[in-house]
């Protein structure tokens, strides 16, 4: 894409979606990368996008050192206005399943197939740290757990 061959330190925000919803264009994992590794995709700050894939969220996020917000529609989001409920959006637990806690995660409330992130790199960095010991603790103690109830069983 020769869009992302730009060099300017200055330009901050990106939005790739229009007004319209019908002339979105989305990326598909390929362009996404693309994006991240350009000279735009390091000194984005805001990034409005439309995205084929979830699991791209997550890879702009991680990827992109200097994102803060993050607006995006996914083509695989199945939410709609009118089989919503503000308890069960798979999309959004989805995300929270896969990001940190001090992201905040919500539906634009006027376009509600965008999804806004507000990102905190810096708590991230720490908090993922935690987490993934946290996480390793766990899957040892469920280990210990499911051995010592072998042992048991063994010897019964």
């Amino acid at each position: 894409m020769r869009l992302f061959t730009l060099t300017s330190l200055s330009i901050r925000r990106l939005d790739f979606i229009a007004e319209s919803t019908s002339c979105v264009r989305y990326f598909n994992h390929n362009e996404c990368n693309i994006l991240i590794n350009s000279p735009l995709g390091r000194h984005c700050e805001i990034l409005i996008i439309g995205l084929k894939n979830r699991s791209s969220i997550v890879n702009l996020i991680s990827e992109m050192p200097t994102l803060r917000s993050l607006i995006c529609h996914c083509i695989d989001d199945e939410y709609t206005t009118w089989n919503s409920s503000s308890v069960d959006d798979e999309l959004i637990e989805w995300l929270r399943i896969r990001l940190p806690l001090t992201y905040e995660i919500s539906r634009n409330e006027k376009q509600t197939h965008l999804l806004r992130l507000w990102i905190d790199q810096k708590k991230c960095l720490v908090t993922a740290k935690l987490y993934t010991k946290i996480y390793m603790f766990i899957n040892i103690f469920v280990l210990f757990q499911i051995s010592w109830i072998f042992i048991i069983f063994i010897f019964e």
